[in-house]
């Protein structure tokens, strides 16, 4: 997503880096107990807060660009998908969705050995989002179903987030194949996802402001 050029792309890209910092921080404020329940939210503020960085630095070169997103993608893939199992009653669902993520992710590997990263680099990108987008769904409509009040639910804002981001992504995605690639359309595709980029991070700052009174699971990764 970071990309450089005017200004306003660049202010865009160092707020791309910095974003993910403000839930830790009131994760830091709230000092929610136990801490176990919100290393989910903190782990994928960490994964894309190094992305971005990395990012940011290897902008000249982008098959290093394409591997660093293949990586980190599929990281935040493994974090949502742990989330959600560990949201499932049923064993027989956790186990097939344990299956699910070991399948994607050794497909995923293979591709890239065999055939490197630089020819399918888009459109393993487009299948990870696609797959974010169907789990933060599925965590949205759990929450939905459950008893409890699910605005004060963690996992509902962070998978809120998470959709709102990828369902933007692959719209914008789509659109690319009607109309034709100019600089000028580009600046305005990357200015649209810099702005549902950041109402993102405003869903996981809430996230992590009602995790202290969230009566979830203590322990997500299970």
């Amino acid at each position: 997503m970071v990309k450089t050029g005017s200004s306003i792309l660049f202010i865009f890209s160092l707020a791309a880096v910095l974003l993910p910092l403000f839930p830790l921080a009131m994760l830091f404020v709230r000092r929610p107990y136990p801490l176990q329940k919100v290393m989910p939210l903190v782990t994928l503020c960490l994964i894309a807060f190094f992305k971005q960085v990395l990012l940011l630095t290897v902008t000249s070169s982008p098959s290093i660009a394409d591997f660093i997103t293949a990586v980190f993608n599929m990281a935040e893939m493994t974090v949502l998908l742990l989330l959600l199992r560990s949201e499932l009653r049923h064993a027989e669902l956790r186990q097939g969705l344990s299956f699910l993520l070991i399948a994607v992710l050794s497909t995923v590997v293979t591709i890239y050995s065999l055939e490197g990263i630089t020819d399918y680099a888009h459109p393993v990108e487009m299948f990870i989002s696609c797959l974010i987008l169907l789990i933060s769904l599925f965590c949205i409509i759990i929450i939905s179903n459950e008893e409890v009040f699910n605005l004060r639910s963690p996992l509902f804002w962070i998978a809120g987030g998470s959709f709102c981001y990828y369902a933007m992504f692959l719209l914008s995605e789509g659109l690319r194949n009607f109309e034709p690639l100019s600089n000028h359309t580009e600046n305005e595709r990357f200015i649209l996802l810099a702005s549902v980029y950041m109402v993102r991070y405003v869903f996981y700052i809430i996230a992590a402001y009602v995790s202290r009174e969230s009566k979830q699971k203590e322990i997500f990764f299970q």
